[in-house]
């Protein structure tokens, strides 16, 4: 994801030799759950939830719909987009558009990789439906990072007429695919949140380009603040007890998170960061 090399590139440039910061980024913390639209169930289309463990990262249909005669004007294509909340500048409230993101359309007998490509103005996808098809899709993501996904079914063209632009063999149909995290059994809304020290000082940049691809491979929210990281499940602490002190730590315990501390020389910091994603 390369929104979160720029914001960590550009937290750690905004430094001076003084340790002056000029730029506070936004943490990435974890998406309310919006609820499922689907309008297209009158044309069999079901949406078949994935199974995901408790605080796991997926993609969540949030919207399947069959597009009007206006909106179709006698295409035969299912529509597609893939979008991420943690990405910044979203025009969508469910999140930014995931460039690069890839999508399996299935149907008896064949498969097609689909990759979300499209300009802003238009769907960020999309598969041309034949009439001899019943298609499913599922979301992948971007390569190297998939997710599993919700799959919706039952996507075919063989509608009766509705009007001039829905025919027989010409109906479409639209999905979102949104990146959630999975509730969390004990009712916290995040699962793991990595504590940084305080935005303004230069170990914390350090700490940031340090955690980066650990960052990347796990994608749990992070930041700054202890009160927002006494809503997960586990906190990991990347800082000193002079940045992050052990009274905060405590106070996160005592919040019902596990706790743990990764500190030391930035050579010792880095090292157990690659095992970690190593291991992933």
């Amino acid at each position: 994801m390369g929104w979160l090399k720029a914001m960590i590139d550009g937290f750690a440039d905004s430094f001076d030799i003084d340790g002056v910061s000029s730029v506070k980024p936004t943490p990435h913390a974890g998406h309310k759950q919006e609820p499922l639209l689907n309008d297209a169930e009158a044309y069999g289309v079901r949406v078949e939830p994935v199974k995901v463990a408790p605080g796991q990262w997926y993609w969540r249909v949030v919207k399947v719909h069959h597009l009007a005669p206006e909106e179709n004007g006698g295409n035969h294509h299912i529509y597609l987009d893939v979008l991420d909340p943690a990405l910044p500048d979203a025009a969508d409230a469910l999140g930014g558009r995931v460039y690069g993101a890839r999508l399996k359309v299935t149907w008896d007998g064949g498969e097609s990789i689909v990759k979300v490509d499209k300009p802003l103005n238009e769907p960020g996808a999309n598969y041309p439906v034949w009439k001899s098809q019943d298609c499913a899709v599922g979301a992948l993501g971007l390569e190297g990072h998939e997710l599993s996904s919700d799959r919706v079914t039952g996507l075919h063209i063989r509608h009766p007429d509705e009007a001039s632009g829905n025919t027989w063999g010409h109906h479409s149909f639209s999905v979102i695919f949104v990146r959630t995290q999975a509730a969390v059994s004990d009712g916290k809304p995040m699962a793991h949140y990595i504590l940084f020290g305080p935005a303004e000082q230069p170990a914390t940049a350090v700490s940031l380009l340090l955690a980066q691809e650990y960052l990347l491979a796990y994608r749990p929210a992070f930041g700054f603040n202890p009160t927002e990281a006494a809503g997960a499940s586990k906190v990991t602490i990347i800082a000193d007890d002079k940045s992050v002190g052990a009274q905060i730590a405590a106070d996160l315990t005592a919040a019902g998170a596990t706790v743990e501390r990764i500190s030391g020389t930035a050579a010792e910091v880095a090292a157990i960061l690659a095992d970690r994603v190593a291991r992933k």
